[in-house]
């Protein structure tokens, strides 16, 4: 059982839509203006919720979608490939990759953590267009349930899934640095190897 799914059992939550809580940053801006020059596509979102594979580039021209630390970003393509992120750092990305914006800082890690479960993206592929590449109905989206818990059980919610998400991101780091050390052993093997 996840984090969120214990509190949604709880009874003493309310449900709300997600709209109630949370909107999608739509704004664009130049890629050039950003205060950090850090780009998103859907290509960098991992599927299976497991965040993204890096930052790319694109020209200073290009119109982005700017986010910020605490947003909840979303593959829209193909959503069924569960790609799903929770920004630690500012940037850009494009219309493909969804933004939503806690109304309130209270609710960041409430919003990704409920739209980190299984059921959320069985919800928007149930109302998803297209069969080729399907995408997310940003309106029937927005129309997703979250239970929200009182005051109190909040705050405790917000400050045990900040040290869980933190220590998800200490632990994907750790893996990176450990398979760029495997591959620096592997490369001097085959030197040996050639000797």
């Amino acid at each position: 059982m996840s984090l969120y799914e214990g509190l949604s059992q709880s009874s003493d939550t309310t449900p709300v839509t997600l709209g109630n809580i949370a909107s999608y940053v739509t704004k664009r801006s130049k890629f050039g203006d950003l205060p950090v020059k850090q780009y998103l596509s859907n290509e960098n979102l991992l599927k299976d919720k497991r965040g993204i594979s890096g930052y790319s580039l694109c020209s200073d021209d290009e119109a982005v979608i700017a986010f910020e630390p605490g947003d909840t970003l979303i593959g829209n393509i193909r959503p069924y490939f569960k790609k799903i992120f929770h920004c630690d750092e500012y940037g850009g990305c494009n219309a493909d990759v969804l933004v939503l914006r806690a109304k309130d800082s209270l609710y960041q890690e409430l919003v990704y953590c409920a739209l980190s479960q299984d059921c959320f993206f069985d919800y928007v592929m149930s109302g998803a267009t297209g069969t080729k590449m399907p995408r997310g109905d940003k309106t029937h989206i927005l129309l997703y349930e979250i239970a929200v818990p009182n005051e109190k059980k909040l705050a405790d919610f917000v400050k045990f899934s900040q040290a869980a998400i933190e220590k998800v991101r200490e632990n994907k780091q750790e893996q990176a640095r450990l398979q760029e050390f495997q591959q620096a052993i592997l490369s001097r093997l085959s030197e040996f190897r050639s000797l």
